[in-house]
């Protein structure tokens, strides 16, 4: 969060130097909080979802509920200006996928306390895992290493800059996968920032959605080994005009479980790992229909949910360790304008999910977007890290062009 500073008043002295600073890395609990919470103002959809979890208090820990980046930018520099009588003018959400992007590519970062350093591309590892490993989790010198890391990464991006466009792209991949988030309260820089798809703004769907986001509820330090699948099947269902579309989302423990006892020691199983982790999945729709939901084959139990226009189905499963879950979403959409569009959006995690998008498509049809195809039938297998957007409909080329295309999707047709 960057934070307002006001200009000091030239009184005959020095006025201090010109190097930027930005303000102290601080643990929530230090900000404020505490039973009983104090609430502040918030958007209506974000109080409606989320104030059951006191996400609009000073319950810091819980205010990223929210994947609508502006509405947690709102409450959160509320909330900071409550705690600590300073306005902010913008925010920058970054997790250590998201700080490491910032930071120039040859800095060195030292590990507080030790003569360790470390590079750009080792600070995420280090900070989900490495330092758990290192540290008592149970103390505050873990937590004080992490914080100063960060004031090191964003330091060194301040005084020597991003590192050129290598380092542009870099901060654009993790942009694209949702780990960096910029919003301000400049109205031409929330235009700009828009423009660029960094704010992050939950928008209404204009067509199919695959959107699963997933609250870790368990209390522990987990999300690094956890492997997560999504799968999209599409199919179009030529007698009544409706599409129908099976949904599979899969959370599952790394089926190596070497890594996980030997990359976690003894004592932060004692302290931060629960036997059975359990998640919240939300899987964002839009406006279904005849909707089946199933976890590992059974009906489950499932509330209705929606944000922004987005309706939702949030389901509560429990993973225990090396084992998987796995819920299956079934639901029906119209079919509008003989057109489908599908857009595929990434939660950031510590390891990206694996996305698989199978489509079937009717003859006559053809796919555009960020995946271009001729064939009726589409598919898909890749890490999730960016935002995808595709489009299907009848063919309308005519011509030369237009006939070449039929001519090679007949050849193309199996005889029987």
């Amino acid at each position: 969060m960057r934070a307002s500073r006001p200009i000091p008043e030239a009184r005959g002295t020095p006025l201090p130097s010109t190097r930027s600073e930005p303000s102290r890395f601080t643990y929530r609990n230090e900000l404020g909080g505490g039973p009983p919470y104090q609430k502040v103002p918030a958007p209506a959809d974000f109080t409606r979802r989320f104030a059951q979890y006191k996400a609009d208090t000073d319950l810091w820990v819980n205010t990223t509920f929210s994947p609508d980046v502006p509405d947690v930018e709102l409450v959160t520099s509320r909330l900071y200006e409550r705690d600590t009588g300073v306005a902010t003018d913008g925010v920058i959400f970054a997790d250590p996928r998201g700080v490491a992007a910032l930071t120039p590519p040859d800095a060195a970062l030292t590990v507080p306390g030790t003569d360790e350093s470390l590079s750009r591309d080792e600070l995420p590892e280090f900070v989900y895992w490495k330092a758990y490993e290192r540290f008592d989790p149970a103390g505050d010198f873990r937590r004080d290493v992490l914080l100063g890391l960060g004031e090191q990464a964003f330091q060194a991006t301040i005084d020597r800059g991003l590192g050129g466009a290598e380092a542009f792209e870099d901060i654009g991949a993790a942009a694209a996968g949702q780990h960096l988030r910029f919003v301000s309260f400049d109205e031409n820089e929330t235009d700009a920032l828009a423009r660029a798809g960094t704010v992050g703004d939950l928008e209404q769907p204009q067509g199919d959605t695959v959107f699963v986001t997933v609250d870790n509820l368990g209390g522990d330090k987990l999300d690094y080994w956890v492997q997560r699948t999504i799968e999209h099947n599409w199919r179009h269902r030529t007698r009544d005009g409706h599409l129908r579309d099976d949904r599979d989302a899969e959370e599952q423990r790394t089926r190596r479980p070497a890594a996980l006892h030997r990359g976690t020691p003894l004592r932060l199983q004692e302290h931060r790992v629960r036997p059975a982790p359990q998640f919240r999945r939300d899987l964002q729709t839009r406006d279904r229909r005849d909707h089946l939901v199933q976890s590992d084959g059974e009906d489950q139990g499932w509330f209705p949910d929606g944000e922004e226009g987005n309706s939702a189905i949030g389901v509560e499963v429990r993973v225990p360790q090396g084992e998987r879950s796995r819920v299956r979403v079934v639901y029906e959409l119209p079919l509008e304008d003989e057109t489908y569009s599908l857009t595929a959006t990434p939660q950031p995690l510590a390891r990206d999910a694996a996305l698989k998008i199978d489509l079937e498509l009717p003859s006559g049809w053809v796919l555009s977007g960020d995946a271009e195809d001729e064939d009726t039938s589409f598919d898909l297998d890749e890490s999730m890290d960016e935002e995808l957007e595709m489009r299907a409909g009848r063919d309308q080329r005519g011509g030369i062009s237009g006939l070449w295309t039929r001519l090679v999707r007949f050849w193309k047709e199996p005889l029987f």
